[in-house]
């Protein structure tokens, strides 16, 4: 069985020939007319999805599996139940969901290695202008102390101002130059945007949001999407049912 993408090279080779005058030889010119039509092909796909997206309707074009690359990870990469979280630093619906859910979820099923947290930085800058400050912060901060502990004082701190960096600093006793060049980073500043990204293409447009599904070689797929920080009851009887199939 021809695969999809072969599938795809013919129908556009195709497309190419029909346009030919006469008979011609399958040339290095049919060849780069043929890469041409694939990128404007991938180009166009990807503008339709933009638009999709933009007016409303990103989940009608959401992916079926997503890597976990980008992302904090919390427990063991082949656990079973796979949480993905989309999360603003400075939103006090994350900020309940992680102080007074989270806890149980992690002790129950991440320490248990049923679940793993997958988690990435979904600053809403419209609404709270310094959280992707807060979210750079947590990235820098976490390579040299606890991702969960750092992740919960910058929740307490709910600004990311100069002051709260140095407490960052003193409570982490993290290495001062090594954590400001960390945040002047380019390359560190586009992992958020990464994470964002992310988010913006599953159609996520508030926060705390979370896409709860299967691990399958490393990737969440037959996932649903849940909104809100919701309580620790309901999220214990979807992961049950995920673990029960």
């Amino acid at each position: 069985m021809l695969k999809i993408k072969s599938v795809k090279r013919l129908a556009i080779a195709s497309m190419v020939f029909s346009t030919l005058a006469g008979c011609h030889s399958f040339d290095s010119s049919v060849e780069t007319r043929l890469a041409k039509l694939e990128a404007q092909q991938q180009q166009d796909q990807a503008l339709l999805h933009e638009v999709t997206r933009r007016i409303g309707l990103g989940e009608l074009v959401r992916p079926t599996s997503l890597s976990f690359d980008n992302a904090a990870i919390e427990g063991k990469v082949d656990a079973p139940v796979v949480l993905m979280e989309f999360t603003d630093l400075h939103c006090p619906y994350c900020k309940e969901f992680n102080g007074t859910i989270w806890p149980e979820l992690e002790e129950q099923y991440v320490a248990t290695g049923k679940m793993v947290l997958v988690a990435h930085d979904f600053p809403l800058v419209s609404l709270h202008p310094r959280a992707g400050f807060a979210a750079l912060a947590l990235r820098c901060a976490s390579e040299q102390a606890d991702y969960s502990k750092v992740k919960q004082s910058l929740f307490e701190m709910k600004a990311a101002q100069e002051e709260q960096f140095a407490q960052l600093e003193q409570d982490y006793s993290l290495d001062s130059e090594k954590f400001r060049s960390c945040m002047k980073d380019p390359a560190m500043q586009a992992k958020v945007n990464t994470s964002v990204k992310v988010g913006r293409d599953m159609g996520i447009k508030s926060t705390p949001t979370f896409l709860l599904g299967r691990n399958e070689n490393g990737k969440l797929v037959d996932f649903e999407v849940i909104t809100g920080a919701k309580d620790s009851a309901f999220f214990i009887e979807k992961i049950e049912a995920i673990l029960a199939k």
